[in-house]
């Protein structure tokens, strides 16, 4: 795939996240929305994603970085969940803290990458330094003024990427939820941040003295933006078409609170592993999502486009799956809504893309009236009304009430004899892209390769489709080849990719965080 970005210069000293410890919640030691009872402090430093969009390595061609809008960083409130247990994916919570004197988040200086913005704070706890040699671990959660509901002391930190969550929206009045990023370390996958004992401190000013101990937060959802080509015109021909409106389809609706990467010994295993991580980024570039391994009749498919401004950015929820599952009715996609010339409804018959208005349809239905229909070949006889054609868009089967004959109304097998024929109501059609990750960059497949079907056991295609948390997919139009179809078209249970296409589009994955 081919990553761009487009804002490296825009974000400046000036862009300062809309919260500050002034706008935090507050509340005591020990109340009733705090689980703190101890006299034990940590520093933290929580970093928001990221910053230095136009840094790119050799060899890393995922690591190219964006801000994106201000308010997709915004933090409204703020916890630090703590658990307690040997290792990560067994700890269970032991507290959660609601922050209440973080310091004003400030855009971080062009040397660190992954940063958009950084709050630290010093924190009570009830866990103490005894705590911490049995194996304490911290987790931050920002957006989430339902956190002491949703981080519960009975969860372990696997049933937080394990369990699905259909109720809970990952994007609110409240801000854009966000929780730990896991992090690449030197081969080992980790998203929990160890809390040592020598960062826990007796007194406030003791931890104020110190270190924070960093912690890399990522937003629990996708984006997607779309740029289209001006002046497009159907391929080899005249005919003007506008790109007016887009949504996506195939979209999540459960989804986990912290992203599991539970497969991650198995895709470093794979050919061409790196592209699962960065050793430069420290990033994690795959996740596991509720209904990987498995269809899903609980996707919102998307029948109606939604009617907003072409530039606004979307937001869906995590969508992976393993190459097994990596078909149309699976994948999230995007949806475009054209306008074809003038934006006067038309129609095509058959197969042929050719297009029809008005007048030019009653003709073509009395010629073909003529030449089908036994003892009814004069055609100044026959009289064709357009008003139950035009009504809907989408295949339509002629009716006897459709075609008269010398005054009278054919037979429902003289009006089968002419055909159907598909309706454009107001000269929409529609497009169809599904999302790539990968992409042809790191997982390339070219017309006439066979299609990966369920058989791929070096890995060569996991990952080419789908959309993960806190990544940024732009779908560029740059041409058209063919008159779409004249509704939204079902999903197809079919592989992603096929060997025909109706526009030409490439995706920018932009690397949101």
């Amino acid at each position: 795939m081919y990553y761009k970005s487009f804002f490296a210069a825009v974000m400046s000293a000036m862009m300062l996240v809309g919260c500050s410890s002034d706008d935090m919640p507050q509340a005591a030691p020990g109340a009733d929305n705090s689980t703190s009872t101890g006299n034990s402090y940590v520093n933290i430093s929580i970093n928001l994603p990221t910053v230095n969009a136009g840094i790119a390595r050799a060899g890393q061609e995922n690591d190219q970085f964006d801000d994106g809008d201000q308010s997709e960083y915004a933090v409204t409130c703020a916890h630090l969940v703590v658990f307690k247990g040997a290792t990560e994916s067994g700890a269970t919570i032991s507290g959660v803290y609601p922050i209440d004197n973080l310091k004003p988040w400030n855009i971080s200086g062009t040397t660190t990458d992954n940063i958009t913005s950084t709050a630290q704070t010093v924190q009570q706890i009830s866990e103490t330094q005894a705590d911490a040699a049995k194996g304490l671990w911290m987790m931050i959660v920002l957006n989430d003024p339902d956190a002491l509901a949703h981080f519960t002391t009975d969860k372990t930190f696997n049933d937080l990427t394990t369990s699905a969550n259909s109720t809970y929206s990952m994007r609110s009045e409240k801000g854009f939820y966000m929780v730990n990023a896991p992090l690449y370390n030197k081969g080992v996958p980790q998203t929990l941040v160890k809390l040592d004992a020598t960062k826990i401190f007796n007194t406030a000013a003791e931890a104020s003295a110190k270190p924070a101990t960093d912690i890399y937060v990522e937003r629990g959802v996708a984006k997607v933006t779309v740029s289209v080509a001006s002046n497009l015109n159907i391929k080899d021909t005249d005919v003007k078409i506008n790109v007016a409106k887009w949504g996506l389809g195939v979209t999540n609706t459960k989804t986990y609170l912290v992203r599991n990467i539970s497969n991650y010994d198995k895709w470093a295993a794979l050919t061409n592993s790196s592209r699962f991580y960065s050793a430069t980024s420290n990033r994690i570039y795959w996740a596991v999502d509720p209904n990987y391994s498995e269809y899903s009749a609980d996707f919102d498919n998307l029948n109606t486009l939604p009617d907003v401004d072409i530039t606004e950015p979307a937001y869906c929820l995590e969508n992976t799956f393993n190459v097994a599952n990596m078909n149309q009715n699976q994948t999230t996609r995007v949806v475009f809504e054209a306008t074809v010339g003038d934006g006067e409804t038309f129609f095509t018959v058959g197969s042929s893309s050719k297009m029809y208005k008005d007048q030019d349809l009653v003709n073509l239905i009395i010629s073909q009236a003529v030449a089908c229909v036994d003892g009814k070949d004069s055609s100044d006889k026959y009289s064709v009304s357009l008003d139950d054609m035009k009504a809907n868009a989408g295949v339509y089967e002629l009716q006897i009430s459709d075609v008269t004959y010398d005054g009278e109304n054919l037979t429902g097998k003289e009006v089968a004899a002419i055909g159907s024929l598909d309706t454009y109501k107001g000269g929409a059609c529609y497009y169809v892209a599904r999302i790539q990750h990968f992409g042809d960059t790191y997982t390339p497949w070219s017309v006439g390769d066979d299609t990966y079907g369920d058989v791929d056991p070096s890995g060569k295609y996991l990952g080419r489709y789908g959309v993960v948390r806190n990544n940024w997919y732009e779908l560029s139009v740059t041409g058209v080849k063919a008159l779409g179809t004249s509704t939204v078209p079902d999903p197809k249970t079919t592989t992603d990719d096929e060997n025909e296409s109706f526009i030409n589009f490439s995706v920018n994955m932009h690397s949101w965080a």
